[in-house]
């Protein structure tokens, strides 16, 4: 296929492969998969070395995945047991060290063919629910199911068209009334309009299934110039937080960020604000609120990033207050919040990492027991000092 483009020529040797129902395009694809397999099988000691790799790997017991600690230090978590297929949804009770299955994805519709794995889950704020994220045959767009967590009951609650695994997950209200997730009106990834004018909605616990309350989005907030093709997703980080934060989503770094306050969630009257712009540099949803400051990262004034803070009762990001500033050679990569502190890990061409504290303005590196080539921070909550630190 060649076409004509402002009066030049662009050829398009793959356009016939666009059509991925085509049978020829089929049939190619399967004698390329045979050919492939032919070749990879005459390689010397394949065998033997896939065979070491799974005794390596055999020596685990179990897998985890999703890991979520709450206040009350339990746990939820994916868990898988070697020889088993699909990771199970698992509850920890600290207090009696007991862990418990909730949810096993194979009975999820039994009546049909498909099988149905967990790609994501979050419980409330109060460990009265956990939201799972469902799908089958390899597709992005789930279904949410709602588990009341003491007595393993499945509401009678089907959410369709969601995607929390990739778009800012699930966001319980504080009070754990309900939660807000991006909505995709069309879940047909063969449709021109798939992945196309997503809305962040608002499920309340108790209400229809089939009532979607819109909450932001070209649907809502068309004076916000909300095209079809970005993701209006909402975050609520902590169980503290008086603001909800809408961010423009997309695959570049800097987004454009709105906030509202919580408490007007439900009213029917949710006033929106604008945040920042693309053009502040604001890194995309990193941002964290505790009180009325909300904390973040910019590369405004720095190639290397910036921590910053702006106070949300008048928020001015065209001035605002710096927290940190990394050495020259290394980068900030991310930061949490805790209690009492603020910590932040940078790396350094990409190879050496660095965590580091700062308390009261003053910033302190940690030693760490081994060197690192990244660093992954885990919090509890804003009322925690607790914090995890994986190299």
């Amino acid at each position: 296929m060649v076409e004509s483009y402002f009066g030049k020529k662009i050829a398009d040797p793959y356009r016939n492969m666009e059509n991925i129902k085509d049978s020829t395009l089929i049939t190619w694809y399967k004698k390329q998969t045979d050919y492939s397999i032919s070749i990879l099988d005459k390689i010397p000691n394949r065998d033997l070395l896939i065979d070491k790799l799974y005794e390596i790997d055999n020596r685990k017991s179990f897998y985890i995945r999703g890991n979520y600690t709450t206040e009350s230090n339990n746990r939820f978590y994916r868990k898988k047991n070697i020889g088993e297929q699909y990771y199970k949804l698992y509850y920890y009770d600290s207090k009696t060290n007991e862990e418990q299955i909730l949810f096993d994805p194979i009975i999820y519709k039994k009546e049909t063919e498909e099988v149905y794995t967990i790609n994501y889950s979050k419980p409330s704020w109060d460990e009265k629910y956990v939201v799972v994220s469902l799908s089958h045959s390899g597709k992005e767009i789930s279904d949410l199911i709602i588990i009341e967590t003491h007595t393993k009951r499945v509401l009678p609650v089907n959410l369709k068209n969601a995607w929390p695994n990739s778009f800012l997950g699930i966001n319980w209200l504080p009070d754990s009334s309900g939660f807000t997730y991006l909505y995709f009106p069309n879940s047909d990834s063969s449709e021109k309009d798939f992945k196309r004018n997503t809305q962040s909605v608002l499920y309340t616990i108790g209400q229809d299934p089939n009532t979607i309350n819109y909450i932001f989005g070209n649907k809502t907030h068309s004076e916000y110039n909300i095209t079809p093709i970005d993701y209006p997703s909402t975050k609520i980080k902590n169980v503290t937080d008086k603001y909800i934060i809408a961010y423009m989503a997309g695959v570049n770094n800097f987004w454009d960020a709105y906030y509202a306050k919580i408490e007007d969630i439900k009213s029917g009257k949710l006033n929106w604000y604008s945040l920042y712009k693309e053009k502040h540099k604001i890194k995309s949803s990193y941002g964290i609120v505790k009180d009325d400051d909300y904390y973040f990262i910019t590369s405004k004034n720095s190639k290397n990033y910036e921590i910053a803070s702006t106070s949300l009762l008048n928020p001015n990001f065209d001035k605002t207050n710096i927290i940190f500033t990394p050495p020259n050679d290394e980068v900030i990569k991310t930061f949490r919040v805790t209690k009492n502190a603020l910590y932040v890990t940078t790396s350094r061409l990409g190879i050496e990492a660095f965590l580091y504290e700062i308390i009261d303005g003053e910033a302190t590196q940690i030693q760490l027991p081994k060197s690192s080539g990244r660093i992954t921070l885990t919090s509890r909550s804003l009322t925690s000092n607790d914090i995890w630190v994986s190299l």
